[in-house]
């Protein structure tokens, strides 16, 4: 399923960008960014997004995932599943995952 959005007054945060720091609507069209500039107006009715202190950026990696395992196999919890759930919560594109090196020591 194609989406079809405009995300109004956001602030991007893209580093090498032209418009790192500039407020802009974002016009997306068949999952695509179509246009960037201020004061998009749609030619049809579209769903829009829209809010205060907005921010849109790059996608985002997370270096800190701790799986549990080795050491803490009781929990017994589907890191992959687990994974998954916290890249669409928090917008994260992947994760480093490492292990929680809590084996008993003799």
């Amino acid at each position: 399923m194609a989406t079809k959005c405009l995300i109004k007054k956001v602030k991007v945060i893209d580093g090498p960008s032209k418009y790192h720091n500039k407020v802009v609507d974002i016009l997306i069209l068949d999952s695509r960014i179509a246009e960037i500039k201020a004061g998009i107006s749609p030619a049809s009715p579209i769903k829009t997004i829209q809010g205060e202190d907005l921010h849109v950026s790059i996608s985002w990696l997370d270096i800190g995932t701790q799986v549990g395992e080795p050491g803490l196999e009781h929990r017994k919890t589907d890191y992959r599943q687990q994974g998954r759930q916290s890249r669409r919560l928090w917008s994260y594109c992947t994760f480093s995952q490492y292990p929680a090196l809590n084996p008993a020591q003799g």
